[in-house]
């Protein structure tokens, strides 16, 4: 259930409405659950509707299974395209400087 709140929460704030641990809410955060809605120099805030949908993530994650956890973990992580991409580009182009430094080199 999604609420009209505008409302925004630091940690212990938000910990205090929901009476959910600051442990369980760091936690989230570190699995990515848990979004700040609001960002001004190093502060984060919080709102409700932010720990909703961290909240239904958790669950989702603890009805999986020990087998599903252990199936997940098997699987191979795709490494993207792009990664490699930007490799390429950057071995081209100390490639390309180091070509240009030994044939300044030689000229001497």
């Amino acid at each position: 259930m999604m609420t009209n709140d505008n409302r925004r929460f630091n940690l212990l704030q938000l910990s205090k409405e929901t009476k959910t641990t600051r442990k369980t809410l760091y936690e989230w955060i570190r699995k990515g659950y848990l979004q700040p809605t609001q960002i001004a120099g190093t502060r984060r805030k919080y709102s409700l509707e932010a720990f909703q949908i961290a909240e239904a993530k958790a669950c989702k994650e603890a009805l999986l299974t020990e087998e599903e956890k252990a199936e997940l973990a098997k699987q191979p992580r795709k490494i993207p395209d792009i990664f490699f991409d930007r490799l390429m580009r950057e071995g081209m182009r100390i490639y390309e400087m180091n070509k240009k430094n030994n044939a300044l080199a030689v000229t001497n």
